[in-house]
């Protein structure tokens, strides 16, 4: 259908590049869905160079590349901060201003870039993080319910209705009022008592749609190497889900367990908000045998692979990563699982990017001496796991990565610590039949506690219980069950593929979103 008009929409992100990378890939399903689109990105200036390069690579395409000029990326403040909090708390305030310039139909300038972008009609929309409860708010008070405020988010459903949801489904609740209550109660401070509800266990069975029923003390399996407030994040999270317009999640019912998802759309649907579930976002043609992804320049994990293939064959190499902030804080286990890999002769790329790492000199003589392993601070996880060698994923269970593994038909190998991974990890295992959590690995009093699914087995909390069951897993992803999985892991990857044919549900679901919060006039409550 032809369009002339310009529809402009904002797009925003908190300074973290799991939420960011999945948001450009909506924007440009959106760019490419309709010509009449032009979005403005609002992120941290500290992620503005990793998405100007993540958004050539999604058109690098002759045909596609006139599409990228109707996305815009900017950051409404410039900094040399490098804690995520402090950037969040500037990104906060430098909303409200760079808000005002685009409802208002000016020039607007990326503080970080000096990039001046021209003048567009005010925003019909805004799909905002959904964390992001403070420029939501902020939304609010400059113009009301006029401009819709969609929610966003990369994660299942299952872990947002563990985290956001009322009791009745499985939730925290209403994270905000039940701190307020102790505050005034006890007088400790509001984060104190936030982490205090957030991390309380009782051994109380939990019941999440879609997910095995798991011990309220599994959602905590790992000692983190770093304290990472999250009640802030859950407490405000119900309230995001509660005062935004709808919500916009990268999970299906193809994806996902179809309970998880009905689950919430129940729940949103019960306080009037629509679901608009996409399926992983990953860019155009990621998966397909007849288009290359980009090894960001990275010639040493290139070579590595092309070696490996060549010596080992097809679906040879583990990928390890920990993502960039998680480590295992008994390195131990670390220095166990490498020894193991190359007892076994198992090739494997370790990709070690958390600031917390700590590989022993010893260590990494070994793995040199052995010639089966790469140990690299970085590696283009894209490229590595489409890569022919590759043939199963070492991974803590974000989101992100595996989505991106199971888009390229990858199996995974799980070592979760926190958040949605416990969660994520569990259903994948169960409905799909596409993981194996290493559970010897668990750490800390939560972790050592039985596991329900497992018929309450504990974990042993040693090394050579570690040792046993990293050296069994080895055994069984060559064996049959292996091949099961590997199996299982091809048909998610066609599922993913389908969600963006023509009549693939992704589509429509992006399509229904336009509709509904684009083409249709709102009226201001």
């Amino acid at each position: 259908m032809s369009r002339t008009k310009t529809t402009h929409l904002i797009l925003l992100a908190i300074p973290a590049w799991g939420h960011v990378r999945p948001l450009l890939v909506l924007a440009t399903k959106l760019v490419l869905e309709r010509n009449d689109l032009v979005l403005t990105i609002i992120i941290s200036p500290t992620m503005i160079d990793k998405a100007h390069s993540d958004l050539e690579t999604h058109f690098e395409h002759e045909e596609l590349a006139l599409h990228r000029e109707r996305i815009r990326v900017m950051a409404a403040f410039d900094t040399q901060e490098a804690d995520m909090f402090k950037v969040m708390a500037e990104h906060i305030a430098a909303y409200p201003a760079a808000y005002r310039t685009l409802l208002e139909e000016k020039p607007i300038t990326c503080a970080k870039t000096g990039n001046t972008f021209e003048a567009l009609p005010a925003p019909t929309a805004i799909v905002m993080d959904f964390f992001a409860l403070d420029q939501l708010r902020a939304t609010r008070e400059i113009t009301g319910t006029s401009v819709p405020v969609l929610a966003w988010l990369s994660s299942t459903a299952a872990a947002t209705i563990r985290f956001a949801a009322p009791p009745e489904f499985g939730g925290l609740g209403d994270l905000d009022a039940r701190i307020e209550a102790e505050v005034q109660k006890t007088g400790k401070s509001a984060e104190e008592i936030g982490e205090e509800i957030f991390h309380s266990v009782n051994g109380e069975i939990m019941n999440v749609a879609g997910i095995p029923p798991m011990y309220d003390h599994e959602f905590f399996p790992q000692v983190l190497p770093i304290k990472i407030p999250l009640s802030p994040l859950a407490r405000s999270a119900h309230l995001f889900f509660k005062e935004s317009d709808g919500t916009i999640i990268t999970t299906s019912e193809t994806y996902e367990n179809p309970e998880s998802v009905k689950a919430m759309r129940e729940w949103l649907g019960s306080w009037g908000k629509s679901t608009f579930g996409l399926g992983p976002l990953l860019p155009i043609g990621y998966g397909k045998p007849s288009v290359s992804v980009s090894n960001r320049g990275d010639t040493t994990v290139e070579a590595f692979l092309d070696k490996s293939l060549k010596k080992y064959g097809e679906k040879s190499v583990l990928f390890i990563s920990f993502g960039t902030v998680f480590w295992p804080t008994n390195v131990e286990y670390v220095d166990e699982l490498i020894e193991a890999l190359i007892e076994k002769e198992l090739p494997f790329i370790f990709c070690h990017a958390s600031p917390f790492a700590n590989i022993s000199e010893e260590i990494r003589k070994k793995v040199e001496a052995s010639g089966l392993g790469l140990l690299t601070k970085w590696a283009p996880q894209q490229y590595v796991l489409t890569h022919p060698s590759v043939g199963w994923f070492l991974t803590h269970g974000g989101h992100g990565g595996i989505t991106e593994a199971l888009a390229s038909g990858i199996p995974l190998i799980a070592w979760p610590f926190t958040g949605d991974q416990p969660l994520g990890i569990a259903q994948l295992e169960a409905h799909h039949k596409v993981a194996i959590e290493l559970v010897e690995v668990r750490t800390g009093e939560h972790g050592l506690k039985p596991i329900r699914r497992l018929g309450d087995r504990t974990p042993v909390g040693t090394r050579e219980a570690v040792g046993r069951e990293i050296r069994e897993v080895i055994d069984h992803v060559r064996g049959e069950k292996g091949k099961e999985m590997a199996t299982n892991a091809a048909r998610v990857k066609k599922e993913i593929a389908q969600l963006w044919e023509e009549d693939g549900v992704g589509k429509k679901e992006l399509a229904a979103f336009l509709e509904k919060f684009v083409d249709t006039p709102r009226v201001a409550a």
